[in-house]
C-alpha cells in the first residue's frame, strides 16, 4: 500500500498520466489560447455568410470547412498533437454556431 504522504504531483503525474504529451506546459498557454482563438475567430465570419445560404450546397460546406486546414497547420506549426483536435474542433463549430445566430438576430 502506497503512503499517500509520499505522493507528490511528479509521483502522480508519472504514474497516472498514461500519455505525458496531453498535459499541457506552462510555455504553451499562451500558444494553445492562440490556437483556440484562431478556430473561433475564424469561424464567426463563416458561420455568418454560411446562414444565409441553401443547406447542404456545395458553398455551404465549404464555408463549414474553409478553416480546417488552416487549424491544422497552426496547430502541427505550434507543437500540438492531435489530442487538441477535439478541443479545436470545439471552438470551430462554436463559432459556426454564434456566426449564424448573429445573422439571425440582425436579419429578424
Amino acid at each position: 500500500m502506497v503512503d499517500p504522504k509520499s505522493i507528490n504531483s511528479d509521483t502522480f503525474n508519472r504514474h497516472f498520466t498514461k500519455n505525458k504529451e496531453k498535459t499541457l506546459q506552462a510555455d504553451q498557454t499562451l500558444p494553445l489560447i492562440s490556437l483556440l482563438l484562431f478556430a473561433f475567430g475564424s469561424n464567426l465570419p463563416l458561420g455568418y455568410i454560411r446562414e444565409t445560404t441553401r443547406k447542404f450546397s456545395p458553398l455551404w460546406f465549404l464555408l463549414i470547412h474553409a478553416s480546417i486546414p488552416f487549424i491544422i497547420v497552426l496547430r502541427i506549426t505550434l507543437g500540438f498533437n492531435w489530442c487538441w483536435i477535439p478541443l479545436t474542433l470545439g471552438c470551430a463549430v462554436a463559432g459556426q454556431i454564434i456566426g449564424a445566430r448573429i445573422r439571425k438576430k440582425r436579419d429578424a
